[in-house]
């Protein structure tokens, strides 16, 4: 899917997350209006007649251009969190790309925030996670519920640390957050939940079944 990185040995993709479509909306109204201004104008310019043509497509490729260039923006402008880094992708068009990342044992704090009132109404905002021992931080923009992403993360850094949670687990919280989120998005976190659910039974068996071997041997 992406060439700009190379996922590291038994290295798996747990979620992908990309900026909201209400960030994207006035980008959206922008490129529809470019592209039923010469529709709008179509029998004016057909009367110009060469001239009119090649105006009109004009118009229509560079219309085209901008609706291309805003969708490539948002595919690929995206945050990816694997069971071992945080991998935030800074898409600027059709060329410019910085990649960024922060491996969970490196991780110093993860917060989340929202503002304004556009993204208080329609719940996303940005979700910042700060590098240890580094004045820079990997920052997921405009991401739909980032109090979600953000659980999650510190979940996993929790596992790769072998810390234990206090209190309720995060883990409960975040299957509470699953009920209002879209499909797409429940379908995500609820495979990536369960795999590393999973990881932790295999886990535990595996430290049962060494500690067996050592009692027989």
């Amino acid at each position: 899917m992406f060439k700009a990185f190379k996922l590291k040995e038994d290295e798996e993709i747990l979620l992908i997350v990309r900026q909201s479509p209400i960030a994207f909306s006035t980008a959206f109204l922008i490129g529809l209006l470019l592209f039923l201004l010469p529709f709008f104008l179509l029998f004016p310019l057909f009367s110009w007649g060469k001239w009119g043509i090649v105006i009109f497509i004009v118009l229509f490729l560079a219309a085209l251009y901008y609706a291309v260039d805003r969708f490539v923006n948002w595919y690929f402008n995206c945050g990816i969190i694997t069971d071992q880094r945080v991998i935030d992708v800074d898409q600027d068009g059709f060329f410019d790309r910085i990649v960024s990342e922060v491996p969970y044992y490196k991780i110093d704090d993860v917060s989340y925030s929202i503002k304004g009132l556009k993204q208080s109404t329609f719940k996303y905002g940005n979700v910042v996670v700060a590098i240890r021992g580094y004045r820079s931080n990997v920052t997921l923009k405009n991401i739909s519920r980032p109090w979600v992403v953000q659980e999650l993360i510190l979940e996993i850094e929790r596992n790769v640390r072998g810390w234990k949670s206090e209190n309720k687990p995060p883990m409960d919280n975040i299957m509470g957050e699953l009920d209002k989120l879209n499909p797409i998005e429940k379908k995500a976190l609820e495979v990536a939940l369960r795999k590393m659910k999973k990881d932790k039974v295999d886990v535990k068996k595996e430290e049962k079944k060494d500690k067996n071997d050592e009692i027989y041997s």
